[in-house]
């Protein structure tokens, strides 16, 4: 029961991760812009 219930979460933990790499490669790449706008 409990290895499942890791197994699970393993599952739920990749799932979230996959589905922010997205957004946050995006938000990274604004922060960047904004940072050298910044300095310039």
């Amino acid at each position: 029961m409990k290895a499942q219930f890791i197994n699970e979460r393993k599952k739920l933990l990749v799932s979230i991760e996959k589905l922010l790499e997205g957004p946050m490669i995006f938000l990274g790449f604004v922060w960047l812009v904004l940072l050298i706008v910044e300095l310039i």
